[in-house]
């Protein structure tokens, strides 16, 4: 004889970024996403957010916003393994980009480091669907676009990533995300520098903040004599 068995369903949003913060406030995409989150929300049980100021900016939507923040995946050991197929043919130090190419990313800093450092190669992986003007950086000598990978080839690449780079600009966008690549490159061993973008405090002690090109060669450079460093996993 079958027994029926009450099944309590709970829903649970996860919102890792404000994705309002992309678009001009007043334009369909912002409106849409706005009337997206009130929908969600209002038939969400539990509600996370990435940092504090998404959970704030959600709010708006929901009484009770709780934050999860991001954390890394430490790697088992061993070492890289070998070099994909795409970085085969670069010599010296590859100085990486994992994550959107959007208008985030500081496109004239970025510029500015391909021309000082030609014996460094600038590899980006990652979308640009959104905004294609990063594409403009394939114009330097020593700037390589890889495109999007499966989660297994992306961290392959990146864990050949001699420094990783957080290049964001400082605006209303970056001010309202917590960057979760720089979990993955810490979690990686791969040195970190990056901009003086907010919502990194608890990654400070892998990070390097530098302001403009002069202080982001000098720290990429520190970071090269460094070397890797993984986290403790007992610390």
């Amino acid at each position: 004889v079958g027994r029926a068995v009450a099944v309590e369903v709970v829903l649970v949003a996860d919102v890792v970024d404000d994705n309002r913060t992309w678009y001009a406030p007043g334009s369909p995409a912002h409106e849409q996403l706005e009337q997206n989150y009130a929908d969600v929300l209002a038939r969400s049980d539990v509600v996370l957010a990435n940092c504090d100021p998404v959970a704030d900016s959600m709010r708006a939507f929901s009484p009770r916003v709780d934050v999860v923040p991001n954390a890394c995946e430490l790697p088992a050991g061993g070492d890289s393994g070998a070099r994909p197929a795409e970085l085969a043919a670069i010599a010296g130090p590859i100085i990486g980009y994992a994550g959107n190419l959007s208008d985030r990313i500081d496109l004239v800093l970025l510029r500015q480091l391909a021309q000082a450092r030609r014996d460094w190669t600038f590899v980006f992986l990652g979308s640009a669907h959104l905004d294609r003007s990063a594409l403009a950086l394939a114009d330097e000598p020593n700037v390589r676009f890889l495109g999007t990978k499966q989660y297994d080839d992306a961290q392959a690449i990146i864990r050949h990533f001699d420094v990783g780079l957080i290049p964001h600009v400082v605006n209303e966008m970056t001010r309202s995300m917590n960057p979760l690549k720089a979990f993955v490159y810490c979690a990686l061993g791969v040195p970190i520098v990056s901009t003086p973008v907010a919502n990194i405090g608890e990654m400070a002690d892998f990070i390097t903040i530098a302001d403009g090109p002069e202080e982001f060669v000098a720290a990429i450079e520190g970071a090269l004599q460094a070397g890797r460093r993984v986290p403790d996993r007992d610390a």
